[in-house]
Order: C-alpha cells, then structure tokens, then sequence
C-alpha cells in the first residue's frame, strides 16, 4: 500500500474508529449519550484503547495534514488549513498525554483540537471555493462541519453534542480522502 495523503487518512479515520470501539466495549456500563469520551480513560484497559485511538490517531492526522499541504499548495489559504489541520493534530496527541483528570492541560487541548479541526475546514472549505480543487460540496461540507462545532458551542458541548462532532469531523476527512483518491494524492 502506497503512503499517500488518502492512504494516511483511511488509516487514521480506521485506527481511531476501531480503537475508540474498543475502548467503549471494554468499558463496563459506558453511557455513550451520557459520557464523555474521555471518561474512557477512567478505566485501566479502555484508557489502553483510547490512548491509542488518540496518539496513534493523531500522529497519522498530523502526517496527513503535512503531505495535505503539497496538495492545496497554493492560494496561501490551503496552505493555512492545512497547517490548522496539524496543529489539531498535534493537540489530539496532547489528549491522550494529558488525560481526564489532568487538570486545566486536557480541557486546554481538547477544546483546541476541536477549535483547530473547524478552523481547519472553514479555511479548507475557502481555499477550495478559491482555487476550484474539488466539488463545491466539499466547501459546503467543511462548513457544515464548522457550523455543527460552533452550534454545539454554544449549547454547551455536552456528550451528545462531542459524539456529533466526532462524527462529522469523521465524514469530512473520509469524504476528503476519497477526493484525493480520486485525484491519485
């Protein structure tokens, strides 16, 4: 298998997926709708899981953003989402180093990588309206992203609202993999 950007991204979106799967299974009596994520890491083998899910994920997300930066070169905008998109990356990492209960630093890098992911699309979402890479789809789905972030916000992030943009944030990058499999990147 070639490493190439939709390649690196399958793995992350497959990685993270699986191992976060894991770490639910494993969890006796985990609420999905009423828990964080990261209450997983309360428990000695969902923790296992989840960490993977979150340093494994995001050193593939940080790879991928970096061989995403030779595909939306230029206008200068592709080039800032792609580097936002590292930045999150490198803050999911933060994540599964500082875990819940890691007091103020894992409240710090979660929000960032949530903040850094919307900012990602938006700016990816513009570059694309700007130099016509893809489908206006996929601007309209980087800002649909953006919106649900900042809607679950502003209702407070709860559970359910993390599960939601989780998601989402999943769809967008499977989608965007499948656009540059389709453009051989």
């Amino acid at each position: 298998m070639k490493l190439n950007s939709s390649n690196l991204a399958f793995a992350g979106i497959t990685l993270f997926v699986l191992s976060t799967l894991a770490a639910i299974v494993s969890y006796p009596d985990y609420k999905f709708l009423g828990q964080f994520l990261s209450e997983l890491a309360l428990k000695p083998l969902p923790f296992v899981f989840l960490t993977i899910a979150l340093m494994g994920g995001g050193i593939i997300f940080f790879v991928f953003a970096l061989k995403l930066r030779k595909v939306f070169g230029k206008p200068l905008t592709g080039q800032a989402g792609s580097i936002l998109f590292a930045f999150s990356g490198m803050a999911m990492i933060a994540v599964g180093i500082f875990p819940l209960g890691v007091k103020p630093w894992h409240g710090i890098f979660a929000v960032l990588m949530f903040l850094l992911m919307g900012f990602s699309a938006i700016t990816l979402g513009i570059d694309n309206l700007l130099a016509k890479r893809f489908s206006k789809k996929f601007s309209l789905l980087c800002f649909a992203f953006a919106l649900t972030e900042l809607i679950c916000l502003l209702l407070g992030f709860g559970p359910v609202c993390q599960k939601i943009v989780v998601a989402f944030f999943l769809v967008w990058l499977f989608y965007l993999a499948l656009l540059l499999r389709k453009n051989k990147q």
